[in-house]
């Protein structure tokens, strides 16, 4: 990505224990570990996107070839039309 946005979980208050469960999970699918999918729902402007985006920031590694695993973050943005 050219322009990442910058977004890092220090900047995100609120909403810790939530997050942590996300961040847990993200820590062992890039540790090789079982990990599961996750869906984040909520009203719009909660910040289930600013936190995906400070997640990726924050645990990429700096080798890119795992940032596609991160891709397994799904906001309910992009699950529109799918539940009801």
């Amino acid at each position: 990505m050219k322009y990442p946005d910058p977004q890092r979980l220090s900047e995100l208050p609120g909403y810790e224990r939530e997050r942590e469960k996300v961040i847990a999970n993200t820590k062992a699918l890039l540790a090789g570990m079982p990990a599961n999918n996750v869906l984040l729902y909520g009203d719009a402007g909660t910040g289930k996107s600013s936190a995906v985006k400070a997640i990726a920031n924050e645990y990429a590694p700096k080798d890119t070839s795992k940032v596609v695993a991160l891709r397994k973050l799904v906001t309910a943005e992009k699950m529109k039309g799918i539940f009801p």
